[in-house]
């Protein structure tokens, strides 16, 4: 390898792994939900709407993302980032200085559903950029290459979350500063992303040069020769006049997209990623309102001068740090199943060729689906205090980075590499159809319950994980079946 070829993967490595772990802001709105409740004066239900915008934007335009990237490369992707998380948190910020001027927090709260969406097609463009140019650069080491960057993606939420509660406390209400912490983010995501998109490019290798530059034999030249043959061969009455032709490269079949969508089993893998993905990201987007209806009414304090609207969120010194404990352990346990669940995967599967007795990777997916339904189980029915919310808060980050991680390959496996980009882009929008569900069935049970107020007591959530059990029991289910039908392929 060249000198000045390993400079450039070094650089690319650093863009890489620099914009991986700031690249989760989207997953920390619950720090900024209380200071933006008190600055706006808003309901439960509007900010779950503005977290839930920003959830959506990273699937939304996947597909087209992709075919961006396909077009103009990773590194196109990068720059269109840097763009978006300027105006997406930019934009919030301005919305939160200038709402004195307003005469409605409704529409404040549009706008605002509008800026995350924007952070959110941020998050998902940055996405492509770097774990693509990652792939990509690295084929020889593709699941390192993958598995590190989506690693330290997990690691993002917790990054940044030290970092808010480090620097970007108010000294007054004890909430984050909302507005300079969203100036931070704009500045710290469009200056990477901007970096991102000088590093973040595929550079060709000298074999692949090679190859596409070999002279091939023509028909004046068709006699071997010894040097055709090889040094250590002499020609004799066995050798062949004509040299054989290299082996003909085996091209994969074109899969129509009307044959792929009448699939039963790809419509039934889509089903189980919706209900792990929609599941686990109605939790990430509310946890810090769990935490809030958990917390009991001695711990509840409202500091002289705050507005009465600091009484619906708690104690900042104890509320705040239990939502950064929870955010973190979700972080931490997201991390840590890519790596695990990676390496597993690679030591304890097996290709097709190993025979009957060896381990298929939905596995993976069909435990996640069973320790999530336990897990929702035991917040519907046992949970009584955010003392032991941990449990909720481990498996959902550990259940959610299991399935991103195996799910790639899975669906290269199963339907192959020639159309992986569009098939991977479709199954990309599952999140789309069960993250909006089960949020907004947690939403409206909590204002029912709350009728009106802040939601406090397990029955704030308990009816909407009791739905969350069932749906994972079953999807798991769903994939112990997949796995028995694909075991000759997986």
């Amino acid at each position: 390898m060249q000198a000045s070829l390993r400079v450039k993967l070094a650089f690319t490595s650093l863009c890489v792994l620099a914009t991986a772990v700031c690249n989760g802001s989207i997953f920390i709105f619950p720090l900024l939900a209380p200071s933006i409740a008190l600055r706006l004066h808003v309901e439960q239900i509007e900010l779950t709407n503005v977290a839930l915008g920003g959830l959506m934007g990273q699937y939304l335009v996947a597909v087209v993302v992709g075919m961006i990237m396909d077009r103009f490369g990773t590194w196109a992707c990068s720059l269109c980032s840097a763009v978006l998380y300027v105006v997406g948190y930019g934009g919030m910020e301005c919305i939160l200085q200038t709402y004195s001027d307003l005469s409605t927090p409704h529409i404040a709260i549009r706008w605002l559903i509008l800026f995350n969406f924007l952070a959110g097609v941020g998050t998902v463009s940055s996405y492509f950029g770097f774990l693509f140019a990652s792939s990509k650069n690295f084929p020889g080491a593709t699941g390192l290459a993958t598995g590190l960057p989506l690693s330290i993606f997990g690691l993002s939420p917790l990054f940044l979350s030290m970092i808010a509660s480090t620097f970007f406390l108010d000294s007054v209400t004890g909430l984050l500063d909302s507005t300079r912490f969203l100036v931070f983010l704009a500045a710290l995501l469009g200056s990477v992303n901007i970096l991102g998109s000088i590093g973040l490019r595929i550079w060709p290798r000298d074999d692949d040069m090679g190859k596409d530059t070999a002279p091939a034999t023509t028909s004046e030249d068709p006699v071997a020769t010894n040097a055709d043959i090889g040094d250590d061969h002499t020609v004799d009455e066995n050798t062949p006049l004509v040299a054989s032709a290299p082996e003909p490269v085996e091209i994969e079949p074109h899969q129509p997209l009307p044959n792929l969508l009448s699939d039963g089993h790809f419509w039934s893998f889509i089903l189980i990623i919706a209900i792990a993905t929609g599941t686990c990201e109605m939790v990430m987007a509310n946890i810090g309102t769990i935490v809030q209806a958990l917390m009991p009414d001695s711990q509840l304090h409202v500091p002289p001068g705050a507005h009465g609207v600091l009484a619906s969120v708690g104690s900042p010194s104890t509320a705040l740090s239990v939502r950064q404990l929870h955010v973190r352990l979700i972080s931490v346990f997201n991390t840590v199943s890519r790596i695990g669940s990676g390496l597993l995967a690679d030591r304890i599967t097996a290709p097709p060729s190993a025979g009957p007795r060896r381990l298929s990777r939905l596995i993976f997916v069909t435990v996640s689906g069973a320790v999530l339904g336990a897990a929702f189980a035991w917040t519907a029915w046992g949970l009584r205090t955010e003392k032991s919310l941990w449990v909720l808060s481990t498996a959902t980050g550990a259940g959610y980075g299991t399935v991103f991680t195996v799910t790639p390959t899975i669906t290269a496996t199963v339907w192959g590499n020639r159309n992986l980009g569009r098939n991977w882009g479709i199954i990309s929008y599952a999140p789309l159809i069960g993250t909006p569900i089960f949020t907004f069935l947690y939403t409206a049970i909590s204002k029912q319950v709350g009728a009106g107020k802040t939601c406090v007591g397990t029955a704030c959530f308990s009816a909407t994980f009791a739905a969350c059990t069932i749906s994972s029991l079953c999807a798991a289910v769903v994939s112990f079946v997949l796995t028995r039908r694909w075991r000759k392929v997986l």
